[in-house]
């Protein structure tokens, strides 16, 4: 037989009681945790039989009596919120303000769901949502200046005479300005795509971590 402090039900309560204990402050959440596990250690001896093992679980209470007598009060049921925020949904409301930029009024308001989103979001620490707002959220605008930039048409012209008497003007020369609006684009583009790519592993993260949660709950 396995000593108490390993016990199949020792385990299993220490595993619904972390659970539980996520409701509270990290700090305070492990330090419940690990005060239950040495009483447990102190209270049942190597060789406990399973009716003793109850028995201190009993006395103890369920995890979530611990919990809320350590503080702890119970998440919001906010399923409709969580929704309006998620994390695909906002990313994918800022991209899509970049492509259709040229509507004008609909790619605002596109945008503006977008940036709400994402500052609801609870998937991203506040540092990656600074990224968002600044890699991704500030797409539409920028997108816009550099749009009209790009298609300024930035040319030299020179006047010229011949001896025959006719003249005329010539254009031509390198368009610097769309060359450079074009490259800042592309070097934009390419930022916002790394910054993408990593909030989208946080998110996939966070999930995770939550999905675990709840199996264990």
């Amino acid at each position: 037989m396995t000593t108490a402090a390993r016990h199949p039900l020792v385990e299993d309560y220490l595993r619904r009681l972390s659970s539980e204990a996520a409701r509270l402050p990290v700090d305070q959440s492990r330090e419940l945790v690990a005060d239950i596990d040495e009483h447990l250690l102190a209270a049942l001896p190597g060789d406990a039989s399973e009716a003793e093992v109850r028995n201190v679980l009993e006395r103890l209470g369920t995890p979530d009596e611990l919990v809320s007598a350590a503080g702890a009060t119970l998440p919001p049921p906010a399923a409709a919120p969580r929704r309006f925020a998620s994390p695909g949904g906002a990313i994918g409301c800022l991209v899509v303000a970049e492509v259709l930029f040229i509507t004008g009024p609909l790619a605002l308001v596109v945008w503006v769901v977008g940036l709400v989103m994402m500052a609801r979001a609870s998937v991203w620490t506040d540092r990656e949502k600074w990224r968002g707002f600044l890699a991704v959220g500030s797409g539409f605008p920028v997108v816009v200046l550099l749009f009209f930039a790009s298609t300024m048409v930035a040319t030299t012209c020179e006047s010229w005479s011949s001896s025959d008497g006719t003249s005329g003007t010539t254009c031509g020369g390198t368009n610097w300005v769309a060359i450079v609006a074009w490259s800042l684009t592309l070097a934009y583009l390419a930022l916002q795509v790394f910054t993408i790519w990593g909030l989208v592993r946080s998110a996939r993260r966070a999930q995770r971590r939550g999905d675990e949660r709840g199996d264990l709950a």
